[in-house]
C-alpha cells in the first residue's frame, strides 16, 4: 500500500543519471583554473598593445583559440626569456569552455522547479525598460510616451 513516489523526470539525480558526461566540466576547480587563465590572458593582451596595438591584440589573443606571447626585453630576465615562445589560450578557447562549464553546472547541479523556470513578462519589460530598448506595456499605451 505505500507506493513510492514518482520521481519527475527534471529531478536532480535523474538529470545527473542522464548526463554523466557532463558531470567533470561542472567542477569548480574547472570554472577557477578556467577564470584564472582568463585573468593571465587579459593581463598579456594588455602588455601586447604596446608592441601590435589594440586592434592586433584584441585579433591575435581574444579573437582566437589561442595565442603565442614573448616575453618583454624590458622586463626582469628579458634578455635571456625573450625567445622562448609562450602559448596561452585564446579569448575563443576560454570563453567556449567556460559557456560549457556553466551549462553543465546548471544541468547537473540546479534543482529545477516550475516556480523558477516560468519566464515572467513584466520582468523583461522593466529590464528593458531599463536599458532604453523597450517602454514598459503601461507607457506604451500612454500618449505621454509617445
Amino acid at each position: 500500500m505505500s507506493e513510492k513516489p514518482k520521481k519527475s523526470i527534471s529531478s536532480l539525480g535523474e538529470r545527473r543519471k542522464r548526463f554523466a558526461w557532463l558531470v567533470p566540466f561542472a567542477n569548480l576547480r574547472i570554472t577557477l583554473t578556467l577564470l584564472s587563465f582568463s585573468m593571465i590572458l587579459i593581463f598579456v593582451a594588455t602588455l601586447e598593445q604596446v608592441r601590435i596595438g589594440i586592434r592586433g591584440a584584441q585579433a591575435e589573443f581574444f579573437e582566437s583559440m589561442y595565442g603565442i606571447w614573448h616575453y618583454p626585453e624590458q622586463f626582469w630576465g628579458g634578455d635571456i626569456l625573450n625567445f622562448l615562445p609562450i602559448p596561452i589560450p585564446g579569448g575563443y578557447l576560454l570563453g567556449g569552455l567556460l559557456i560549457l562549464n556553466l551549462l553543465a553546472a546548471f544541468i547537473t547541479r540546479f534543482q529545477w522547479t516550475g516556480k523558477k523556470l516560468v519566464f515572467n513578462s513584466s520582468t523583461l519589460e522593466s529590464s528593458c525598460f531599463g536599458s532604453g530598448n523597450l517602454p514598459p506595456r503601461q507607457c506604451r499605451k500612454s500618449p505621454a510616451c509617445k
